[in-house]
């Protein structure tokens, strides 16, 4: 899992919503797994421009962190997520069920969320967890109980990366399961491209059949908790009755 220049473009956006006209507020915030940050210095000051040096510090696992990525020249040097996020005043909890860098709580997300993290946070970071989930309808209502109200959930997951994980996901999975549970969705669309260079961002109907997304796409997904509700698994959207078009009212 990685953050990339545009999950950070959108996580400036994220990050507007989760506190709106106060920029100070801190969140607290949980992270599914410890992404890596596969930006460049300069890309990360072009989204975070008030950020201080002190907020790019390079990972001493750098390398090893790299290949793992396949990064090279300026994206090799990798900064350390946590310190960035300090710096944006997240106060993060890093879950795992494997914990990797001995600063994770071990969870598994294919089982029921500990009773201490209901409805604790202000923010979810997931740059691509829940299709590693075998039991990913668990997985999809842990996150949405994690979530107070007001929260808001970042997430990233393959549309057709095979074998990546055990699942790639339809666009409709996050359109019916997060508004059937009291959710705003306020953004999602397809995007392919590598870790550096030109992104193609493409649309992507929420509920409807659709044909040539590029290859090796993913999906990125942003809501809000408007309301408290208890979870329930949604019927897809195609076959509810006297159902309108999300695209006839909302631009998600």
């Amino acid at each position: 899992m990685a953050m990339n220049a545009i999950y950070l473009n959108l996580l400036k956006s994220v990050l507007a919503h989760a506190r709106p006209g106060d920029e100070s507020r801190r969140l607290r915030t949980v992270a599914l797994g410890y992404p890596d940050l596969i930006a460049t210095a300069n890309e990360v000051r072009s989204v975070f421009p008030s950020l201080k040096d002190d907020a790019f510090v390079v990972r001493q696992d750098a390398a090893q962190i790299a290949m793992r990525h396949g990064a090279k020249g300026a994206l090799a040097a990798v900064l350390d997520s946590d310190v960035l996020f300090k710096s944006l005043a997240l106060d993060v909890d890093y879950i795992d069920v494997a914990p990797e860098r001995g600063i994770e709580r071990q969870v598994d997300l294919n089982e029921p969320l500990p009773a201490d993290m209901v409805s604790r946070y202000d923010l979810a970071i997931d740059t691509g967890t829940l299709e590693h989930c075998f039991n990913v309808g668990q997985a999809f209502k842990n996150v949405a109980e994690m979530m107070a109200v007001g929260g808001v959930i970042l997430q990233a997951a393959p549309l057709n990366r095979y074998n990546h994980g055990f699942w790639n996901f339809s666009p409709t999975a996050y359109h019916d399961f997060y508004s059937e549970n009291g959710f705003e969705l306020l953004y999602l669309k397809g995007w392919a491209g590598g870790l550096s260079g030109q992104f193609q961002e493409f649309g992507v109907d929420p509920v409807g059949g659709f044909r040539n997304a590029p290859e090796n796409a993913a999906l990125l997904c942003v809501c809000q908790k408007k309301e408290q509700r208890p979870v329930r698994w949604p019927t897809q959207f195609k076959y509810r009755a006297s159902q309108k078009h999300p695209n006839e009212n909302t631009t998600a």
